[in-house]
């Protein structure tokens, strides 16, 4: 699967089953009660990135979609089936998903995933809420803290993960 998210008259439509379920949340009650006053994609995306790093700790990194040199949108990376995906607001994409939303819905071609500190995104005007706290708690308590698979991309009856370890 080239592509997790499909951008089409001005909504972005996740293809995988973690994918919507994870924007759903992210526009949930139980989410959006630590946002009051902006949303994920309005403000809150460094908020969310954080949280996801502190959801899922070392199995995920902090990126931006940048353009020449300017940080845009924040995300966090994380690796499926050896592939870097990125989760935000709108769910699970790839990093041309990321592009093309970015392209499409803000009107800002040409972004790639670079790493960046927050203190980096702060002169960008990407600044966090401090919120991060309550919406990982949010996050582990919907999601569990599982790290990332295949089922993320395939559904949970995607073939079981093999045993970690070595063998008998």
């Amino acid at each position: 699967m080239d592509r997790l998210q499909r951008i089409a008259r001005g909504r972005v439509a996740n293809l995988t089953p973690f994918g919507r379920e994870f924007r759903a949340f992210c526009g949930s009650p139980a989410m959006l009660a630590h946002t009051p006053d902006h949303g994920f994609l309005d403000g809150g995306c460094l908020s969310l990135a954080l949280a996801v790093l502190k959801w899922l700790g070392p199995e995920a990194e902090l990126r931006f979609a940048a353009r020449d040199g300017r940080l845009q949108h924040a995300v966090a990376e994380v690796v499926v089936d050896g592939r870097p995906l990125y989760l935000d607001g709108d769910g699970l994409g790839t990093a041309d998903d990321l592009a093309e939303k970015l392209a499409r819905l803000e009107f800002c071609p040409g972004t790639v995933p670079v790493g960046a500190t927050v203190g980096q995104a702060a002169a960008h005007g990407i600044i966090d809420d401090g919120r991060s706290e309550a919406l990982a708690a949010a996050l582990e308590e919907r999601f569990g803290n599982a790290p990332p698979s295949a089922k993320w991309i395939f559904g949970p009856d995607a073939a079981p993960e093999p045993p970690s370890g070595p063998a008998p």
